[in-house]
């Protein structure tokens, strides 16, 4: 192969959905519905088990961690799941979208040392952001209904 195929890598990256401190199950975008998960990989939603069993099938590098509360509610990212999460899988690197959308939201998060902060589109009103972040962050691009949403 050569060019732009042989330079890409495809990874899967698995989510987890935290809401009220659990894993909730996505239920068609309609977060107002998501539930504590149920699963045969986990005796419960408490998000170390989940990540634990997931890791445990699929042994990724890296998880996404969505934590609806931050993002829907404007609350600050669970830290305590997020260090739950990390002692029960050690290796894996977090990536943690808690809708970030300020310079110092980002900062205080990488501060803490518990992962890569996701800078998601729908959280977005300032475009510059992703630019002054950089690297830093991983950039996620949301849409709804196939049109892009935020800045």
């Amino acid at each position: 192969m050569s060019g732009l195929a042989s330079a890409t890598r495809t990874e899967v990256v698995p989510v987890l959905d935290l809401r009220g401190g659990v894993v909730v199950r996505a239920r068609a975008g309609d977060r107002a519905r998501y539930a504590p998960i149920v699963t045969p990989l986990s005796p419960g939603p408490a998000p170390a088990d989940v990540a634990r069993g997931l890791l445990s099938a699929w042994p990724a590098r890296r998880l996404y961690v969505a934590d609806l509360d931050a993002i829907m509610d404007g609350t600050p990212p669970d830290l305590g799941a997020l260090r739950a999460i990390l002692g029960a899988c050690p290796g894996v690197e977090l990536w943690v979208d808690a809708g970030f959308a300020t310079e110092d939201g980002v900062a205080a998060f990488l501060a803490a040392g518990l992962g890569r902060p996701v800078l998601g589109s729908e959280s977005q009103a300032d475009a510059a952001l992703v630019r002054r972040i950089g690297a830093r962050a991983v950039l996620s691009l949301d849409s709804r209904d196939g049109a892009p949403m935020g800045a």
